[in-house]
């Protein structure tokens, strides 16, 4: 999200601040999806379905403790 790179911190609640990286590089995904689906005459559907997903760079948030022990 657009906040993800925002390097302001955001302290509005002074145990859990927050600050983004604006040196991020995009998460890149790469997704692939193969399904067959078939329905009898007599009413029953079955789907058969194979999904893969592969992410470069993934952003993730990062929490630290400050040695006080607080948040």
């Amino acid at each position: 999200m657009i906040w993800d790179l925002n390097p302001y911190i955001n302290a509005s609640d002074p145990k859990n601040r927050m600050a983004g990286n604006p040196l991020l590089r995009p998460e890149l995904a790469h997704l692939a999806e193969i399904s067959y689906s078939l329905t009898t005459k007599k009413g029953t559907y079955l789907n058969l379905a194979l999904y893969r997903r592969q992410t470069a760079n993934s952003i993730e948030d990062v929490r630290t403790v400050d040695t006080s022990g607080d948040r």
